[in-house]
C-alpha cells in the first residue's frame, strides 16, 4: 500500500510540476519558435487540460496564438498494444493572427520531423478548434484601414493521415463584416 500511495503521489507530482515544461519543450523543437504552455488543470487516463497555450510572434514571423485552454485526449491502450499514441487536440477559445508574407504565402512554419526512433510514437490524429477568433492581414495592403479579414466564432476539425501527409478538414465560421464561411476539403502534402 505504501509503495502504491507513494507511486501514485509521485504521478501526480510530475503531471502537476513536470509536465507542462516537457510538452512545451518538445512543441517548441517541434515547432522550431517559442511556445508557452500553461500548467496542468487536470487530468485522467485518457485526457489532459493545459490552462492556456501561447505562441508569440517572433522577429522572422509576426503569426501568433494565444488559446484559452489546450484539451488533449488518446488511448493508453493503444499505447500498450500498438506503442502508437495517438493525440485528438482540441484548442478552446483560440485567438490567432496571421499576416502574409511577400511571397504570398499565408503560413510559413515547418513542423520538424521527430529526431530518432523511441520506444513510443506519438501522432496527432485530429486537431479541433472551439469558438476561435482569426484575424488575416495581407501583406499586398497592410497601411489600408479596415485591411484585415477577422473570422469569428471559428470552429472545426482537422483530421491527420498517411503520417501527416493528408489532411482533412471541415471548418465553420461567421465574418465581422457578414456572412458565413464553411470550407471542407482534403489537402495532400508534398513529399520531401
Amino acid at each position: 500500500l505504501v509503495a502504491i500511495a507513494v507511486g501514485a503521489w509521485w504521478a501526480r507530482s510530475y503531471i502537476y510540476k513536470d509536465l507542462a515544461p516537457l510538452v512545451q519543450q518538445n512543441l517548441q523543437q517541434l515547432l522550431g519558435r517559442p511556445v508557452i504552455v500553461g500548467k496542468v488543470e487536470r487530468f485522467s487516463l485518457t485526457s489532459l487540460r493545459f490552462s492556456s497555450l501561447s505562441i508569440p510572434a517572433t522577429p522572422t514571423d509576426p503569426d501568433r496564438v494565444v488559446v484559452k485552454a489546450l484539451e488533449v485526449q488518446f488511448s493508453p491502450l493503444q499505447v500498450l498494444f500498438t506503442r502508437k499514441l495517438g493525440l485528438n487536440v482540441t484548442l478552446v477559445q483560440p485567438n490567432v493572427y496571421i499576416q502574409q508574407n511577400k511571397d504570398g504565402r499565408w503560413v510559413t512554419a515547418q513542423i520538424k520531423a521527430s529526431q530518432g526512433q523511441s520506444l513510443i510514437q506519438t501522432e496527432l490524429q485530429t486537431l479541433q478548434i472551439q469558438d476561435g477568433n482569426v484575424e488575416l492581414l495581407s501583406a499586398f495592403a497592410p497601411t489600408k484601414p479596415n485591411s484585415s479579414v477577422i473570422l469569428d466564432q471559428v470552429g472545426g476539425v482537422a483530421r491527420f493521415s498517411d503520417q501527416n501527409q493528408r489532411i482533412g478538414y471541415d471548418i465553420n465560421t461567421q465574418l465581422t463584416r457578414g456572412g458565413a464561411v464553411k470550407i471542407v476539403g482534403e489537402t495532400q502534402l508534398k513529399a520531401q
